[in-house]
């Protein structure tokens, strides 16, 4: 059963984290003694299931409408601080779509060192090095890509590596 000590209000959390304590919302005038000990029956009976579970459908929605736009906010900024183009912009958002859905960090790491050596060839170290110079200096870039398992994506990779003079030699 949920803790009023712990968190007074109906949700908690954002995004897949969210928690709604349902005995909360559908009896919302117990006493302490009733949230720590207590049945919610006879106070279930006094409410207006519809409605109320209607409300929460509804606040859960705004709360994912957020958490969307708060996410797009980021996502803006890191196209912005690659510098992308509206043809790279459109490539990074389907990296992102296809690479957080579809995870293959082994066979990407593979695939990106066979990229870089076929267009960078003595260089492609160099490169790679500048890369992810870049990843290092935004820590919401880094951030996102480690924790959506991006690191070795290679098109993430190769997308990156074609701007990272430019953005190195620009925050250097």
């Amino acid at each position: 059963m949920h803790n009023p000590e712990e968190q007074d209000d109906r949700t908690r959390g954002t995004g897949d984290a969210r928690h709604i304590f349902v005995n909360d919302a559908l009896a919302p005038n117990r006493t302490m003694e009733d949230r720590m000990y207590g049945d919610v029956g006879h106070h279930i009976k006094e409410v207006n299931l519809e409605a109320t579970l209607d409300h929460l459908v509804a606040e859960d929605k705004n709360l994912m409408d957020m958490d969307r736009a708060s996410a797009g906010d980021e996502i803006r900024r890191m196209m912005s601080y690659l510098d992308l183009d509206q043809k790279e912009a459109t490539q990074f958002v389907h990296i992102l779509n296809e690479g957080i859905s579809n995870a293959k960090p082994d066979e990407w790491a593979k695939e990106s060192r066979t990229r870089m050596n076929r267009v960078y060839g003595s260089q492609a170290t160099k490169r790679l090095n500048e890369t992810e110079k870049v990843v290092q200096r935004n820590w919401k870039l880094n951030a996102f890509i480690r924790d959506h398992g991006l690191a070795n994506h290679p098109d993430l990779v190769e997308l990156i590596a074609r701007k990272a003079p430019l953005i190195n030699k620009r925050y250097g």
